[in-house]
């Protein structure tokens, strides 16, 4: 196991080591004020030195050095052959090492992530919405189910509920080819195949009686599990509905920010090969370990706004 040395340093210490990595010389470190190194920072890694100090001192298992060249993956997205000069690692070392790292971080989603825990006179529990994330189509799976409107070109899909009161994602779900609807992703199934057809494990069957989701016009059609803005609804709860949204749209700017979530295509095939259930599978180690990190941003001084 290896052994997490920023449990030893100071946010500043780990701050500047982050900057090292990268290249930053200990003189051009020190000239430049704090506000200029911590951009730097995020600039490169995507996150703040209080998050990746978080993380690391959270999970002693993960190594430094690794989380901080997976994180300038995410972040960059650059291939690993430009990677390589800087990080000293043969490219295909550095996939299984980003790879690796994602893994040991999506092992604790199951600890972040959690449809639990709300406050008991909460009505509207969460804010719901789907992302779509761009990706390169599967030659060997080609087809309309792919397409994104968001994109105009092919993606996928997931699920994502943010608690209305804290500062929580408390579910996600997916990936999905990007052409499918946000209702028939909640209920588990169409419409048209009947109840009895859909999943299980959908949202759907998670939610009491009583409570709601928030959702945008895309989930007109369950009104017992989520309310959708109404013309009838007074100007405050049209407010509320608007600002239980944004928050969540904040959030989905925060993937986005990072390079290999919005920046280009997905281009990572799996490790048996390229077809779609391989790169699927690959693109949701990613952002399961993605939104662990984030969960960690929101609890470590970057929370959503207040509603």
């Amino acid at each position: 196991m290896a052994t997490n040395e920023f449990s030893l340093y100071s946010l500043e210490e780990c701050l500047r080591k982050g900057l090292r990595y990268i290249k930053y010389s200990n003189k051009e470190i020190k000239r430049v004020c704090d506000r200029t190194n911590n951009e730097r920072f995020v600039q490169h890694y995507g996150f703040p030195s209080e998050t990746v100090a978080a993380v690391l001192n959270d999970n002693p298992s993960i190594d430094p050095k690794k989380f901080f060249m997976t994180l300038y993956w995410w972040k960059t997205y650059e291939k690993e052959k430009q990677m390589e000069s800087r990080w000293k690692w043969h490219p295909e070392t550095i996939r299984d090492i980003c790879y690796s790292v994602c893994e040991q971080l999506g092992k604790r989603y199951d600890d972040k992530i959690i449809f639990d825990d709300f406050d008991e006179e909460q009505v509207y529990l969460a804010s719901i919405d789907c992302v779509h994330f761009w990706w390169q189509e599967c030659r060997t799976d080609p087809g309309g189910k792919w397409y994104s409107h968001k994109h105009n070109g092919p993606g996928v899909s997931y699920e994502v509920c943010v608690d209305t009161v804290k500062d929580r994602i408390v579910w996600t779900s997916g990936p999905y080819p990007a052409a499918s609807h946000d209702i028939t992703i909640f209920r588990g199934g169409t419409k048209k195949n009947g109840k009895a057809t859909w999943r299980q494990s959908s949202l759907y069957h998670r939610m009491r009686a009583g409570k709601r989701l928030v959702g945008d016009s895309g989930y007109v059609g369950e009104p017992d599990k989520i309310s959708t803005t109404l013309a009838g609804h007074s100007p405050e709860t049209k407010e509320l509905f608007a600002r239980f949204k944004s928050r969540q749209e904040t959030l989905f700017r925060g993937y986005k920010a990072l390079g290999i979530m919005g920046g280009e295509p997905f281009r990572h095939k799996g490790k048996q090969g390229g077809g779609s259930a391989e790169r699927l599978a690959v693109h949701k180690l990613v952002f399961r370990a993605a939104t662990v990190a984030m969960q960690y941003n929101l609890e470590n001084g970057r929370p959503l706004f207040d509603v």
